[in-house]
């Protein structure tokens, strides 16, 4: 009898327990659909206190997007393991999990620190580009996980990805869903990005689908276009500030949250609530 296996997400759970590492595994095939693959989203990306603090302008958002979208189209393409800095300097790992003949998903190990000098040199670089702060960043790189034997890094990664095989093999086939799985990645996305300048486009890419087909899946399953439902999430985080911070003026809660002028945040509030924002706040 085969042996039974736990949940990838217990595994994950184990590995980084004690540890400044960071494991998520990025899905481009909805592997990560059935239930004993089925993973939390701060392992389905990089959920740590220096990615955040990273993404804290929009140029820096862009940034790391950027280089999240490179880093997932080289494992497409070479289906092999490789590591490096990522575009602020902290070292990750990144093996690719082919399943079927394809790529399945993607294991990331991040929040490592391989060479202090040459981290520090993109992280100035990169900060000097994105308008973050310097300062804010180096004391986050404080709890990056030294990096003293590389190949036990590797053998991590190489651990998850074959475990993700055996739990694939393993696994009952799950019923067939009527949602896309990419639908819910992208919503996820959303749900955790959306005071950032985000668009359809670049969700999409992150997980290998055709911007267009993506388009239309998610207004068949959602109900909405991808932008409306963005602004939704936005208009109801901003109802709630608008009375738990009443030392905020309107302009300050509508850019932080994510729009653009108080006049387009006004007219979609209007629409939305049917009261402007400032009687919205009076109101009991």
């Amino acid at each position: 009898m085969a042996e039974t296996l736990l949940p990838l997400r217990q595994l994950l759970e184990g590995l980084c327990r004690g540890h400044g590492m960071h494991i998520c595994v990025h899905d481009i095939s909805g592997v990560l659909s059935s239930p004993m693959l089925a993973l939390p989203y701060r392992f389905r990306t990089h959920d740590t206190t220096y990615c955040d603090a990273a993404k804290g302008t929009p140029r820096g958002y862009r940034f790391c997007l950027r280089c999240k979208t490179l880093a997932n189209d080289r494992a497409q393409r070479e289906r092999a393991l490789f590591c490096g800095p990522c575009c602020y300097g902290v070292f990750k790992v990144a093996q690719p999990v082919e399943i079927n003949g394809r790529v399945a998903c993607i294991v990331y190990l991040g929040n490592l620190s391989l060479d202090r000098a040459r981290e520090a040199m993109l992280r100035e670089s990169a900060c000097s580009f994105t308008g973050v702060s310097a300062e804010r960043l180096r004391r986050e790189a404080e709890k990056l996980e030294p990096v003293e034997n590389l190949e036990m890094y590797l053998s991590v990664a190489r651990l998850v990805a074959g475990y993700i095989r055996a739990l694939y093999r393993q696994s009952r086939p799950a019923p067939a869903a009527s949602a896309h799985w990419a639908v819910e990645a992208i919503r996820q996305y959303a749900e955790v990005s959306w005071q950032q300048t985000i668009r359809l486009e670049d969700a999409a890419r992150l997980y290998h689908i055709n911007p267009q087909y993506a388009g239309r899946l998610f207004r068949q399953q959602m109900g909405c276009t991808f932008h409306e439902y963005l602004n939704t999430l936005r208009l109801t985080r901003a109802a709630e500030r608008l009375r738990r911070e009443p030392e905020k003026n309107v302009l300050e809660i509508a850019l932080d949250c994510g729009f653009p002028t108080v006049t387009y945040f006004n007219r979609l509030f209007l629409r939305q609530f049917g009261k402007s924002p400032t009687a919205y706040r009076q109101e009991e």
